[in-house]
């Protein structure tokens, strides 16, 4: 049997073998990199499309699609630092992709019914152009999914009906009342200032939706990272009994 440099063998079976430390050595870097591409997956598929969409079309790359896919993604990213909260309580809601479309639609109801009330022209119904204030439409329709948002929190916390269950179960209604509210027809917003404000202005590329959804997540990470909130609601979905 041959020692050096700590390998075991039979010199003249010409077999070595690693010793049992760096055998343990290469299992805890095998999984120390299993462990990465986990954590990482999301970043790694995302690479893998951009690469796959900058080898499909020369236009990928513009600075005008860049800034396109930056206003799309703003809308999504603001719904998911919610969410994000709320999956750190260990809840799930599936609805508010539909809530956020009933949530406007309620609100231009509104309007419609304010203005057909003081004689105002505020939505031209044969062609589905929204005239009325794009501000007020998004006060109302932030308060309206608030309204909904508790009802959803009500179920679930005094009716012990699990948060997928409702969430579910409201996707379903809100969906309908959308198609009902729109009669199957989309509903167009005029260029206001609120309009330029927040889906035009940019500086550089950057549009100003991703600078609000960047100050957002940054509050959100100093709340969950430096502050008591943050410790609380890690307790209260690690275990809801012990926070």
């Amino acid at each position: 049997m041959n020692r050096d440099n700590g390998i075991n063998g039979d010199l003249n079976s010409g077999k070595y073998s690693l010793p049992e430390n760096d055998k343990k050595n290469q299992k805890i870097i095998s999984r120390k990199w299993y462990d990465f591409f986990i954590e990482n997956a999301l970043l790694f598929g995302l690479f893998i499309m951009i690469t796959i969409g900058g080898f499909t079309t020369e236009y990928f790359f513009t600075a005008s699609n860049i800034r396109n896919l930056l206003i799309h993604m703003s809308v999504t990213g603001i719904l998911s630092v919610g969410m994000m909260y709320v999956m750190l309580f260990g809840e799930i809601d599936l609805s508010v992709g539909f809530l956020m479309v009933f949530a406007y639609f309620i609100a231009i109801k509104l309007q419609i019914w304010v203005g057909s009330l003081m004689g105002l022209d505020i939505l031209t119904q044969g062609t589905q152009i929204f005239n009325g204030s794009q501000l007020l439409l998004g006060i109302l329709g932030v308060v309206i999914a608030c309204i909904i948002g508790l009802i959803n929190g009500v179920i679930t916390v005094y009716g012990r009906v699990q948060s997928f269950v409702t969430t579910i179960g409201m996707m379903s209604i809100l969906n309908g009342f959308n198609f009902v509210l729109s009669k199957g027809k989309s509903i167009f917003l005029t260029q206001s200032y609120e309009y330029h404000l927040l889906g035009v202005t940019s500086y550089g590329i950057f549009p100003l939706a991703n600078i609000v959804l960047l100050i957002l997540v940054l509050v959100s990470v100093i709340l969950l990272k430096f502050h008591l909130v943050g410790k609380r609601v890690y307790a209260i979905g690690s275990s809801r009994e012990v926070a």
